[in-house]
Protein backbone atom coordinates (compact mmCIF):
# COMPACT_ATOMS: atom_id res chain seq x y z
CA UNK A 1 0.00 0.00 0.00
CA UNK A 2 2.63 2.55 0.51
CA UNK A 3 4.40 1.88 -2.43
CA UNK A 4 1.08 2.26 -4.24
CA UNK A 5 0.47 5.41 -2.68
CA UNK A 6 4.25 7.17 -2.84
CA UNK A 7 3.43 6.08 -6.64
CA UNK A 8 0.29 7.78 -7.26
CA UNK A 9 0.93 10.79 -5.20
CA UNK A 10 4.71 10.91 -7.68
CA UNK A 11 2.44 10.92 -10.77
CA UNK A 12 -0.18 13.15 -9.12
CA UNK A 13 2.50 15.71 -8.81
CA UNK A 14 3.78 15.54 -12.36
CA UNK A 15 -0.08 15.38 -13.99
CA UNK A 16 -0.42 18.93 -11.86
CA UNK A 17 2.78 20.45 -13.18
CA UNK A 18 2.58 19.26 -16.79
CA UNK A 19 -1.05 20.80 -17.25
CA UNK A 20 -0.68 23.68 -14.54
CA UNK A 21 -3.44 22.62 -12.87
CA UNK A 22 -3.80 22.77 -8.57
CA UNK A 23 -2.45 19.22 -7.24
CA UNK A 24 -5.42 19.57 -4.26
CA UNK A 25 -8.01 19.44 -7.00
CA UNK A 26 -6.70 16.88 -8.79
CA UNK A 27 -6.92 14.75 -5.55
CA UNK A 28 -10.40 15.60 -4.91
CA UNK A 29 -11.46 14.73 -8.14
CA UNK A 30 -9.98 11.11 -8.03
CA UNK A 31 -11.58 10.71 -5.23
CA UNK A 32 -13.79 7.79 -4.71
CA UNK A 33 -17.45 8.42 -4.53
CA UNK A 34 -18.05 6.64 -1.07
CA UNK A 35 -15.37 9.12 0.55
CA UNK A 36 -17.06 12.63 -0.92
CA UNK A 37 -18.73 14.88 1.53
CA UNK A 38 -21.92 15.82 -0.74
CA UNK A 39 -24.02 13.61 -2.07
CA UNK A 40 -24.49 13.31 -6.03
CA UNK A 41 -27.10 16.02 -7.92
CA UNK A 42 -29.88 13.86 -9.50
CA UNK A 43 -29.70 16.41 -12.17
CA UNK A 44 -27.07 15.17 -14.75
CA UNK A 45 -26.98 18.16 -16.21
CA UNK A 46 -25.55 20.51 -13.72
CA UNK A 47 -23.53 18.09 -11.41
CA UNK A 48 -21.86 15.48 -13.83
CA UNK A 49 -19.33 15.30 -16.15
CA UNK A 50 -19.01 13.73 -19.21
CA UNK A 51 -16.19 11.85 -19.67
CA UNK A 52 -14.83 11.11 -23.25
CA UNK A 53 -11.33 9.80 -22.83
CA UNK A 54 -10.42 9.83 -26.69
CA UNK A 55 -6.85 9.02 -27.53
CA UNK A 56 -6.58 11.44 -30.49
CA UNK A 57 -6.67 14.18 -27.84
CA UNK A 58 -4.11 12.41 -25.56
CA UNK A 59 -2.48 12.01 -27.45
CA UNK A 60 -1.91 15.42 -29.21
CA UNK A 61 -2.34 17.16 -25.89
CA UNK A 62 0.57 14.66 -24.78
CA UNK A 63 3.17 16.16 -27.64
CA UNK A 64 2.52 19.55 -27.00
CA UNK A 65 3.63 18.82 -22.96
CA UNK A 66 6.19 16.93 -24.46
CA UNK A 67 7.34 20.06 -26.39
CA UNK A 68 7.35 22.64 -23.67
CA UNK A 69 8.65 20.21 -20.87
CA UNK A 70 11.54 18.26 -22.63
CA UNK A 71 12.82 17.18 -19.15
CA UNK A 72 9.65 14.67 -18.89
CA UNK A 73 10.21 13.07 -22.71
CA UNK A 74 11.90 9.93 -21.28
CA UNK A 75 11.23 6.91 -19.71
CA UNK A 76 7.73 6.53 -17.84
CA UNK A 77 7.10 10.18 -17.43
CA UNK A 78 5.48 10.16 -20.19
CA UNK A 79 2.73 7.95 -19.33
CA UNK A 80 1.32 10.76 -17.04
CA UNK A 81 0.33 12.73 -19.82
CA UNK A 82 -1.52 10.16 -21.61
CA UNK A 83 -3.75 9.78 -17.93
CA UNK A 84 -5.25 13.00 -19.48
CA UNK A 85 -9.21 12.82 -20.25
CA UNK A 86 -11.22 15.77 -21.21
CA UNK A 87 -14.25 16.53 -18.86
CA UNK A 88 -17.03 18.30 -19.75
CA UNK A 89 -19.38 20.10 -17.31
CA UNK A 90 -22.36 22.54 -17.05
CA UNK A 91 -21.36 25.68 -15.47
CA UNK A 92 -20.61 29.51 -16.20
CA UNK A 93 -17.61 30.86 -17.27
CA UNK A 94 -16.80 34.35 -17.82
CA UNK A 95 -14.82 35.56 -21.12
CA UNK A 96 -11.20 35.10 -20.28
CA UNK A 97 -9.18 37.02 -23.35
CA UNK A 98 -8.69 40.37 -21.19
CA UNK A 99 -8.24 43.96 -22.85
CA UNK A 100 -6.06 44.19 -26.47
CA UNK A 101 -3.01 46.34 -25.79
CA UNK A 102 -1.45 47.00 -28.42
CA UNK A 103 -2.27 49.41 -31.76
CA UNK A 104 -4.20 48.34 -34.76
CA UNK A 105 -4.20 49.58 -38.26
CA UNK A 106 -1.68 51.46 -40.81
CA UNK A 107 1.64 52.31 -39.39
CA UNK A 108 0.75 55.66 -40.15
CA UNK A 109 4.61 57.03 -39.65
CA UNK A 110 4.98 54.94 -42.43
CA UNK A 111 3.15 56.40 -44.60
CA UNK A 112 4.05 59.77 -44.11
CA UNK A 113 5.71 60.76 -47.30
CA UNK A 114 3.07 59.22 -49.51
CA UNK A 115 0.95 61.57 -51.47
CA UNK A 116 -0.13 59.19 -54.39
CA UNK A 117 -1.32 55.86 -54.92
CA UNK A 118 1.43 54.98 -56.06
CA UNK A 119 3.61 55.93 -52.95
CA UNK A 120 1.25 53.45 -51.14
CA UNK A 121 1.49 50.86 -53.47
CA UNK A 122 5.04 51.17 -53.75
CA UNK A 123 5.42 50.61 -49.93
CA UNK A 124 4.38 46.74 -50.49
CA UNK A 125 5.86 46.01 -53.99
CA UNK A 126 9.19 47.37 -52.72
CA UNK A 127 12.75 47.84 -54.27
CA UNK A 128 14.11 44.75 -53.21
CA UNK A 129 10.91 42.85 -54.87
CA UNK A 130 11.68 45.03 -57.77
CA UNK A 131 15.19 44.31 -57.79
CA UNK A 132 15.38 40.60 -57.63
CA UNK A 133 12.57 40.23 -60.78
CA UNK A 134 15.16 42.62 -63.12
CA UNK A 135 18.09 40.40 -61.85
CA UNK A 136 16.44 36.79 -62.46
CA UNK A 137 14.41 38.06 -65.86
CA UNK A 138 17.70 39.31 -67.40
CA UNK A 139 19.36 36.24 -66.02
CA UNK A 140 17.03 33.97 -67.54
CA UNK A 141 17.38 36.13 -70.81
CA UNK A 142 21.33 35.38 -70.77
CA UNK A 143 20.47 31.28 -70.05
CA UNK A 144 18.39 30.94 -72.61
CA UNK A 145 20.64 33.32 -75.38
CA UNK A 146 18.00 35.09 -76.32
CA UNK A 147 18.53 38.27 -78.53
CA UNK A 148 16.02 40.58 -76.05
CA UNK A 149 17.32 44.02 -74.48
CA UNK A 150 17.40 44.14 -70.87
CA UNK A 151 14.99 44.91 -68.46
CA UNK A 152 14.60 47.99 -66.75
CA UNK A 153 12.89 49.57 -63.94
CA UNK A 154 10.82 51.45 -66.27
CA UNK A 155 9.95 48.47 -68.32
CA UNK A 156 9.13 46.63 -64.46
CA UNK A 157 7.15 49.37 -63.70
CA UNK A 158 5.34 49.79 -67.04
CA UNK A 159 4.28 46.35 -67.62
CA UNK A 160 3.14 45.97 -63.85
CA UNK A 161 0.77 49.21 -64.18
CA UNK A 162 -0.57 47.93 -67.54
CA UNK A 163 -1.69 44.81 -65.83
CA UNK A 164 -3.45 46.94 -63.24
CA UNK A 165 -5.47 48.83 -66.05
CA UNK A 166 -6.17 45.35 -67.78
CA UNK A 167 -7.76 44.05 -64.18
CA UNK A 168 -10.39 47.02 -64.49
CA UNK A 169 -10.39 47.87 -68.54
CA UNK A 170 -10.97 44.20 -69.74
CA UNK A 171 -11.11 43.12 -73.24
CA UNK A 172 -11.49 39.62 -74.48
CA UNK A 173 -7.20 39.63 -75.65
CA UNK A 174 -4.74 41.64 -74.22
CA UNK A 175 -3.70 41.94 -78.07
CA UNK A 176 -6.79 44.17 -78.60
CA UNK A 177 -5.45 47.36 -76.41
CA UNK A 178 -2.81 47.80 -78.68
CA UNK A 179 -5.47 47.71 -80.97
CA UNK A 180 -5.88 50.53 -84.36
CA UNK A 181 -9.48 50.46 -83.81
CA UNK A 182 -10.82 53.70 -82.40
CA UNK A 183 -13.80 51.12 -80.08
CA UNK A 184 -11.01 48.99 -78.83
CA UNK A 185 -7.73 51.37 -78.96
CA UNK A 186 -6.68 52.17 -75.34
CA UNK A 187 -4.26 55.49 -75.83
CA UNK A 188 -2.32 54.37 -73.01
CA UNK A 189 -1.11 50.97 -73.59
CA UNK A 190 1.13 51.98 -76.72
CA UNK A 191 2.31 54.74 -75.09
CA UNK A 192 3.69 53.26 -71.87
CA UNK A 193 5.29 50.45 -73.62
CA UNK A 194 4.54 48.47 -77.28
CA UNK A 195 3.02 45.11 -77.53
CA UNK A 196 6.35 43.33 -78.45
CA UNK A 197 8.05 44.63 -75.34
CA UNK A 198 4.81 43.59 -73.20
CA UNK A 199 5.31 40.15 -74.87
CA UNK A 200 8.75 39.65 -74.32
CA UNK A 201 8.82 40.62 -70.81
CA UNK A 202 5.60 38.39 -70.09
CA UNK A 203 7.81 35.36 -71.68
CA UNK A 204 10.65 36.02 -69.65
CA UNK A 205 9.65 37.10 -66.45
CA UNK A 206 11.24 34.94 -63.40
CA UNK A 207 11.74 35.68 -59.71
CA UNK A 208 14.23 32.65 -59.04
CA UNK A 209 17.33 31.44 -60.92
CA UNK A 210 16.17 28.35 -62.77
CA UNK A 211 19.60 26.61 -62.69
CA UNK A 212 20.28 26.56 -58.74
CA UNK A 213 20.11 22.99 -57.91
CA UNK A 214 19.64 23.78 -53.97
CA UNK A 215 16.14 24.15 -54.34
CA UNK A 216 14.36 22.46 -51.80
CA UNK A 217 12.59 18.95 -53.53
CA UNK A 218 8.75 19.30 -51.73
CA UNK A 219 8.65 23.11 -52.57
CA UNK A 220 6.51 23.11 -55.80
CA UNK A 221 6.43 26.92 -55.47
CA UNK A 222 9.80 27.39 -55.68
CA UNK A 223 10.38 29.52 -58.85
CA UNK A 224 7.69 32.14 -57.20
CA UNK A 225 8.91 31.72 -53.28
CA UNK A 226 11.15 35.02 -52.80
CA UNK A 227 7.90 36.99 -54.03
CA UNK A 228 5.78 34.94 -51.74
CA UNK A 229 8.02 35.70 -49.06
CA UNK A 230 8.54 39.32 -49.39
CA UNK A 231 4.75 40.14 -49.42
CA UNK A 232 3.76 38.02 -46.72
CA UNK A 233 6.31 39.99 -44.82
CA UNK A 234 5.55 43.08 -46.05
CA UNK A 235 1.99 42.82 -45.28
CA UNK A 236 2.54 42.69 -41.33
CA UNK A 237 5.90 45.68 -42.03
CA UNK A 238 4.09 48.47 -42.48
CA UNK A 239 0.20 47.39 -40.81
CA UNK A 240 -0.18 46.20 -37.10
CA UNK A 241 -2.56 43.15 -36.70
CA UNK A 242 -6.20 44.05 -35.46
CA UNK A 243 -7.13 41.73 -32.75
CA UNK A 244 -9.60 40.02 -34.77
CA UNK A 245 -8.72 37.78 -37.58
CA UNK A 246 -9.99 34.54 -39.48
CA UNK A 247 -8.27 31.87 -40.56
CA UNK A 248 -10.19 30.58 -44.14
CA UNK A 249 -9.13 28.85 -47.96
CA UNK A 250 -9.05 31.21 -51.20
CA UNK A 251 -9.62 30.49 -54.57
CA UNK A 252 -7.30 32.03 -57.50
CA UNK A 253 -8.89 31.21 -60.58
CA UNK A 254 -6.57 28.89 -63.18
CA UNK A 255 -8.27 26.65 -65.98
CA UNK A 256 -4.72 25.28 -67.39
CA UNK A 257 -2.67 22.04 -66.33
CA UNK A 258 -0.92 22.30 -63.35
CA UNK A 259 -0.03 20.06 -60.57
CA UNK A 260 -1.04 23.25 -57.85
CA UNK A 261 -4.71 23.33 -59.26
CA UNK A 262 -7.50 22.13 -56.81
CA UNK A 263 -11.20 21.66 -56.87
CA UNK A 264 -13.45 23.23 -54.09
CA UNK A 265 -17.00 22.58 -55.30
CA UNK A 266 -18.74 24.50 -52.43
CA UNK A 267 -16.59 27.90 -53.26
CA UNK A 268 -17.88 30.52 -56.38
CA UNK A 269 -14.38 29.90 -57.95
CA UNK A 270 -14.28 25.83 -58.43
CA UNK A 271 -11.22 25.07 -59.87
CA UNK A 272 -7.62 27.11 -59.32
CA UNK A 273 -5.17 27.22 -56.89
CA UNK A 274 -6.04 27.47 -53.47
CA UNK A 275 -4.62 29.73 -51.09
CA UNK A 276 -5.01 29.60 -46.95
CA UNK A 277 -5.23 33.05 -46.04
CA UNK A 278 -5.49 35.44 -42.36
CA UNK A 279 -7.59 38.41 -42.43
CA UNK A 280 -9.16 40.92 -40.77
CA UNK A 281 -12.74 42.07 -41.11
CA UNK A 282 -12.38 44.86 -43.25
CA UNK A 283 -10.28 42.34 -46.02
CA UNK A 284 -7.03 43.13 -45.19
CA UNK A 285 -4.78 40.18 -46.15
CA UNK A 286 -2.12 39.71 -43.36
CA UNK A 287 -0.82 36.36 -44.43
CA UNK A 288 -1.07 33.59 -46.76
CA UNK A 289 0.04 30.16 -48.36
CA UNK A 290 -0.54 28.90 -51.72
CA UNK A 291 -1.54 24.73 -51.08
CA UNK A 292 0.59 22.27 -52.92
CA UNK A 293 -0.68 19.54 -52.20
CA UNK A 294 -0.73 16.39 -49.77
CA UNK A 295 2.46 15.72 -48.02
CA UNK A 296 4.58 19.09 -49.16
CA UNK A 297 5.54 20.03 -45.99
CA UNK A 298 2.28 22.11 -44.89
CA UNK A 299 1.50 19.72 -42.40
CA UNK A 300 2.91 19.33 -38.69
CA UNK A 301 3.96 16.41 -36.74
CA UNK A 302 0.66 15.31 -34.39
CA UNK A 303 -1.83 17.57 -36.34
CA UNK A 304 -3.90 17.77 -39.08
CA UNK A 305 -3.79 19.59 -42.03
CA UNK A 306 -6.37 21.84 -41.04
CA UNK A 307 -4.77 21.90 -37.65
CA UNK A 308 -1.27 22.78 -39.35
CA UNK A 309 -2.72 25.51 -42.01
CA UNK A 310 -3.65 27.61 -38.38
CA UNK A 311 -0.51 26.99 -36.81
CA UNK A 312 1.72 27.97 -40.07
CA UNK A 313 -0.79 31.12 -40.26
CA UNK A 314 -0.93 32.39 -36.69
CA UNK A 315 3.17 31.97 -35.86
CA UNK A 316 3.46 35.16 -36.11
CA UNK A 317 1.07 36.63 -33.47
CA UNK A 318 1.09 33.69 -30.81
CA UNK A 319 1.19 35.05 -27.13
CA UNK A 320 -0.28 38.08 -28.19
CA UNK A 321 -3.34 38.30 -27.91
CA UNK A 322 -5.02 38.51 -31.09
CA UNK A 323 -8.46 36.66 -31.56
CA UNK A 324 -8.93 33.88 -34.41
CA UNK A 325 -11.49 32.60 -36.01
CA UNK A 326 -11.69 30.05 -38.76
CA UNK A 327 -14.69 27.26 -39.86
CA UNK A 328 -15.16 23.56 -39.25
CA UNK A 329 -12.64 22.73 -41.71
CA UNK A 330 -9.92 23.91 -39.31
CA UNK A 331 -11.44 23.92 -36.04
CA UNK A 332 -10.85 20.56 -33.05
CA UNK A 333 -10.44 20.77 -29.27
CA UNK A 334 -6.90 20.03 -29.72
CA UNK A 335 -5.65 23.15 -31.64
CA UNK A 336 -8.09 25.07 -29.14
CA UNK A 337 -5.97 24.02 -25.97
CA UNK A 338 -3.08 24.07 -28.12
CA UNK A 339 -3.77 27.93 -29.14
CA UNK A 340 -5.00 28.54 -25.42
CA UNK A 341 -1.95 27.67 -24.14
CA UNK A 342 -0.15 29.97 -26.29
CA UNK A 343 -2.35 32.84 -24.98
CA UNK A 344 -3.65 33.09 -28.74
CA UNK A 345 -8.00 32.97 -28.18
CA UNK A 346 -9.78 31.30 -30.54
CA UNK A 347 -13.14 30.47 -31.91
CA UNK A 348 -14.47 28.12 -34.90
CA UNK A 349 -17.64 25.77 -36.03
CA UNK A 350 -17.12 22.63 -35.31
CA UNK A 351 -18.37 19.19 -36.75
CA UNK A 352 -20.57 16.95 -34.54
CA UNK A 353 -18.39 13.98 -34.90
CA UNK A 354 -15.50 15.55 -34.15
CA UNK A 355 -13.30 13.39 -31.08
CA UNK A 356 -13.78 14.42 -27.67
CA UNK A 357 -17.08 16.74 -27.78
CA UNK A 358 -19.86 16.19 -25.20
CA UNK A 359 -22.03 13.33 -26.05
CA UNK A 360 -25.33 15.15 -24.17
CA UNK A 361 -24.88 18.00 -27.08
CA UNK A 362 -24.00 15.92 -30.43
CA UNK A 363 -27.24 13.82 -31.01
CA UNK A 364 -28.99 15.09 -33.78
CA UNK A 365 -32.34 13.39 -32.51
CA UNK A 366 -32.77 15.83 -29.87
CA UNK A 367 -32.96 18.57 -32.83
CA UNK A 368 -36.57 17.93 -33.53
CA UNK A 369 -37.30 19.32 -30.07
CA UNK A 370 -35.82 22.42 -29.98
CA UNK A 371 -36.84 26.07 -31.08
CA UNK A 372 -35.23 28.53 -32.72
CA UNK A 373 -33.10 30.38 -30.63
CA UNK A 374 -32.91 27.58 -27.95
CA UNK A 375 -29.13 26.80 -27.06
CA UNK A 376 -27.04 24.62 -24.60
CA UNK A 377 -23.47 24.77 -23.59
CA UNK A 378 -20.73 22.64 -21.56
CA UNK A 379 -17.67 24.08 -20.20
CA UNK A 380 -14.30 21.41 -20.21
CA UNK A 381 -11.56 21.00 -17.51
CA UNK A 382 -9.39 22.64 -19.58
CA UNK A 383 -11.61 26.06 -20.07
CA UNK A 384 -13.07 24.87 -23.61
CA UNK A 385 -16.50 25.80 -24.05
CA UNK A 386 -18.74 23.94 -26.35
CA UNK A 387 -22.31 25.74 -28.18
CA UNK A 388 -25.47 24.06 -29.42
CA UNK A 389 -27.17 26.89 -30.94
CA UNK A 390 -30.88 25.99 -32.88
CA UNK A 391 -30.72 28.37 -35.60
CA UNK A 392 -32.78 27.32 -38.96
CA UNK A 393 -30.25 24.57 -38.33
CA UNK A 394 -28.22 23.39 -35.61
CA UNK A 395 -24.93 24.93 -35.50
CA UNK A 396 -21.90 23.84 -32.94
CA UNK A 397 -19.20 26.17 -32.14
CA UNK A 398 -16.23 25.85 -29.94
CA UNK A 399 -14.72 28.44 -28.15
CA UNK A 400 -11.39 28.74 -26.05
CA UNK A 401 -11.68 32.21 -24.11
CA UNK A 402 -16.08 33.28 -24.55
CA UNK A 403 -18.22 33.49 -21.76
CA UNK A 404 -21.18 31.09 -21.45
CA UNK A 405 -23.46 34.39 -21.80
CA UNK A 406 -25.84 35.41 -24.49
CA UNK A 407 -27.02 38.22 -26.80
CA UNK A 408 -29.80 38.61 -29.27
CA UNK A 409 -29.49 38.48 -33.28
CA UNK A 410 -32.52 39.64 -35.74
CA UNK A 411 -34.00 36.75 -38.04
CA UNK A 412 -37.03 36.42 -40.51
CA UNK A 413 -39.05 34.51 -39.58
CA UNK A 414 -41.76 32.94 -42.05
CA UNK A 415 -44.03 35.80 -42.64
CA UNK A 416 -41.42 38.00 -43.16
CA UNK A 417 -41.18 39.92 -40.02
CA UNK A 418 -37.80 40.39 -38.55
CA UNK A 419 -37.37 39.30 -34.58
CA UNK A 420 -35.28 38.84 -32.21
CA UNK A 421 -34.03 35.66 -31.00
CA UNK A 422 -31.68 34.20 -28.19
CA UNK A 423 -27.54 33.88 -29.39
CA UNK A 424 -24.09 32.66 -27.67
CA UNK A 425 -21.99 35.65 -27.39
CA UNK A 426 -19.57 33.59 -29.23
CA UNK A 427 -21.99 32.28 -32.16
CA UNK A 428 -22.40 36.42 -32.49
CA UNK A 429 -18.73 37.55 -32.49
CA UNK A 430 -18.27 34.04 -35.16
CA UNK A 431 -20.48 36.25 -37.42
CA UNK A 432 -18.95 39.54 -36.94
CA UNK A 433 -15.41 38.50 -38.09
CA UNK A 434 -15.28 35.30 -39.60
CA UNK A 435 -16.12 37.62 -43.45
CA UNK A 436 -12.61 39.05 -43.08
CA UNK A 437 -11.33 36.92 -45.84
CA UNK A 438 -14.41 36.69 -48.03
CA UNK A 439 -14.10 40.24 -48.54
CA UNK A 440 -10.66 39.92 -49.80
CA UNK A 441 -12.02 37.73 -52.32
CA UNK A 442 -14.49 40.24 -53.38
CA UNK A 443 -11.94 43.03 -53.39
CA UNK A 444 -9.58 40.93 -55.34
CA UNK A 445 -12.19 40.21 -57.60
CA UNK A 446 -12.82 43.38 -58.70
CA UNK A 447 -9.60 44.04 -60.51
CA UNK A 448 -8.79 40.10 -61.73
CA UNK A 449 -6.60 39.42 -64.65
CA UNK A 450 -8.08 37.05 -67.02
CA UNK A 451 -5.34 36.14 -69.75
CA UNK A 452 -4.82 32.74 -70.99
CA UNK A 453 -1.89 31.21 -71.89
CA UNK A 454 0.69 31.63 -75.18
CA UNK A 455 0.10 28.65 -76.83
CA UNK A 456 3.53 26.82 -78.07
CA UNK A 457 3.30 26.86 -82.12
CA UNK A 458 3.37 23.34 -83.55
CA UNK A 459 6.56 22.28 -84.04
CA UNK A 460 8.63 24.28 -81.64
CA UNK A 461 10.00 21.98 -79.35
CA UNK A 462 11.57 22.36 -76.47
CA UNK A 463 14.34 20.14 -77.39
CA UNK A 464 16.52 21.59 -80.14
CA UNK A 465 16.33 19.66 -83.67
CA UNK A 466 20.70 19.30 -83.31
CA UNK A 467 19.90 17.19 -80.40
CA UNK A 468 16.73 16.06 -80.85
CA UNK A 469 17.73 14.46 -84.27
CA UNK A 470 21.02 13.48 -83.67
CA UNK A 471 20.49 9.81 -83.41
CA UNK A 472 18.62 9.63 -86.33
CA UNK A 473 19.43 6.88 -88.91
CA UNK A 474 21.99 5.22 -86.72
CA UNK A 475 19.78 2.03 -85.61
CA UNK A 476 15.89 1.34 -86.53
CA UNK A 477 12.93 2.49 -84.29
CA UNK A 478 11.74 0.57 -81.79
CA UNK A 479 7.74 -0.22 -81.62
CA UNK A 480 6.41 0.21 -78.80
CA UNK A 481 2.57 -0.46 -77.28
CA UNK A 482 2.60 2.19 -75.18
CA UNK A 483 3.60 5.92 -75.73
CA UNK A 484 5.63 7.15 -72.38
CA UNK A 485 5.44 10.95 -71.48
CA UNK A 486 6.74 12.68 -74.31
CA UNK A 487 5.49 16.34 -76.46
CA UNK A 488 6.48 14.99 -80.13
CA UNK A 489 4.37 11.64 -79.34
CA UNK A 490 1.62 13.37 -78.04
CA UNK A 491 1.24 15.95 -80.38
CA UNK A 492 0.76 12.89 -83.12
CA UNK A 493 2.80 14.15 -85.20
CA UNK A 494 4.40 11.89 -88.24
CA UNK A 495 7.82 11.80 -89.68
CA UNK A 496 9.34 9.98 -92.65
CA UNK A 497 12.66 8.45 -91.97
CA UNK A 498 14.35 7.42 -95.05
CA UNK A 499 16.85 5.52 -93.83
CA UNK A 500 14.30 2.59 -92.62
CA UNK A 501 13.83 -0.14 -95.46
CA UNK A 502 10.13 0.60 -96.59
CA UNK A 503 10.33 4.34 -96.05
CA UNK A 504 7.34 3.89 -93.82
CA UNK A 505 5.78 7.07 -91.86
CA UNK A 506 5.68 6.74 -87.80
CA UNK A 507 5.66 8.76 -84.94
CA UNK A 508 9.72 8.58 -83.65
CA UNK A 509 9.71 6.93 -80.31
CA UNK A 510 11.47 8.34 -77.26
CA UNK A 511 14.66 7.30 -78.04
CA UNK A 512 14.99 9.42 -81.23
CA UNK A 513 13.76 12.87 -79.84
Amino acid sequence: MGDRASSSSTATRRFAQLYQVDEAQILLENLPSDLSDEEPDSDPEDATYEEEPTMRNVQLDSLDRIQECPEETNGSNTQATEEFVRKWKKREKDDCSGEFQHPEGPKEQEFEACNRPIDFFLKFWDSNIENNILTQSNLYVNQKQRVVPVFTLPDLRGFVGLNIVMGYHTLPSYKLYWSNQPDLAVPLMPSTMSKTRFEQFLSNLHVNDDADRNRPAHDKLWKLSPLLDSLNNNFIKFYDIKREQSIDESMILFKGRSCLKQYCPMKPIKRGFKMWVRADSDGYMSRFEVYQGKGTGTGREGFGLGESVVLNLCEDILGKGQKVFFDNYFTSLPILAHLRRNETWSCGTIRSNRKGLPAGLTDEKDEKDLNRGDFDFRVSNDDITFFKWMDVKCVHVASNFHSTKSTVVNRTQKDGTRAEIQCPQAIFDYNVFMGGVDKADMLCGLYGVSRKRKKRRKNAWSVSDAVRLEQVGLHYIVYKEDRGRCEVCSSKVTFRVTTLPDNRDMPLSSKLH
